[in-house]
């Protein structure tokens, strides 16, 4: 479960992370197993600038795939959005998705590390 100050209208999710491509060692970053509280954001509201200076981690949905990311560009007027990982791999190096092939952005509210057992 989460606590949250306020609840605006919409759809939230809860996602557990897997994979490191969002974790860089910082605090923070995202780790295996950490759990995050989502709100969706509506498609209507995807080509009017996405607040990503307010909220810049972000799950993107799109082909078969499901990402937490970070948003560091968006281009309006190509409808172009520039996602970035954490992790400075060179696996995990930066992309661009046509925002016409995403299918869900949902803006990170809240992480809740993972538990570590002793």
């Amino acid at each position: 479960s989460f606590e949250t100050d306020t609840i605006v209208h919409g759809k939230y999710l809860a996602f557990e992370v897997k994979g490191d491509s969002m974790d860089d060692g910082s605090r923070g970053s995202f780790e295996e197993g950490d759990r995050i509280l989502v709100r969706e954001l509506d498609k209507i509201h995807w080509t009017e600038g996405l607040r990503y200076k307010d909220y810049p981690f972000w799950v993107v949905v799109f082909d078969s795939s499901v990402l937490i990311k970070q948003i560091i560009n968006q281009d309006i007027n190509k409808g172009i959005v520039t996602f970035h990982s954490l992790n400075k791999s060179p696996e995990y190096s930066d992309f661009t998705l046509d925002i016409d092939r995403i299918r869900g952005l949902y803006y990170v509210l809240q992480k809740k590390p993972k538990i570590v057992k002793f």
